[in-house]
């Protein structure tokens, strides 16, 4: 996970591919990234504001970006429409995320 100056989190979009049955698809074209589970999609763009949940689109705050050969999107935009529960464990410093049974950290 990435924590920007704002306290904002992110967190690799490597990390949720095939994480409580989600998919990810990148367009390096289009610097595209496609985040679907069930009947939910998520796309956004690397660098931009414009993004898209179910083919309708929103507007981000935090964007995806890159860093050091890793893509980071931003936290706050794929846990709510993916109903990933977050839990901060304040003495490790880490975050769990949890969906029904599944949980990563």
């Amino acid at each position: 996970m990435f924590v920007d100056k704002d306290n904002h989190s992110f967190i690799p979009f490597r990390f949720l591919s095939g994480y409580a049955g989600i998919t990810t698809t990148w367009n390096a074209t289009e610097k595209r990234m496609d985040i679907v589970k069930k009947d939910v999609k998520l796309t956004l763009y690397l660098g931009q504001a414009a993004a898209y949940i179910n083919d309708k689109p929103v507007s981000l705050t935090e964007l995806a970006f890159s860093n050091n050969g890793t893509t980071y999107v931003p936290l706050s935009f794929v846990s709510e429409p993916l109903s990933l529960e977050l839990k901060w464990n304040k003495m490790a410093s880490s975050l769990s995320l949890k969906n029904g049974e599944t949980s990563k950290s």
